[in-house]
């Protein structure tokens, strides 16, 4: 997952990042989407095979007429 991020950082303006991330960081990302009860799914071609992909959902803003709005991330 962090490759394909910052190879889309690298290559594309899907992302608002300048710089590669670290694991770390997206570690961190990880444990904030699993606090907040949000899915991050990911495609394999196989159970165990390499990431393929992933997605992702979550807060749109804090504000609280946002509370039921999503973004999403694929």
């Amino acid at each position: 997952m962090l490759a394909i991020y910052n190879d889309a950082v690298a290559s594309t303006t899907a992302s608002y990042d300048y710089d590669p991330v670290t694991l770390e960081s997206r570690q961190v990302w990880l444990l904030a989407k699993q606090a907040g009860d949000w899915p991050v799914l990911v495609a394999t071609q196989t159970q165990n095979g390499p990431v393929m992909g992933f997605a992702s959902y979550g807060p749109f803003r804090a504000w609280r007429g946002y509370l039921h709005t999503a973004e999403h991330s694929v």
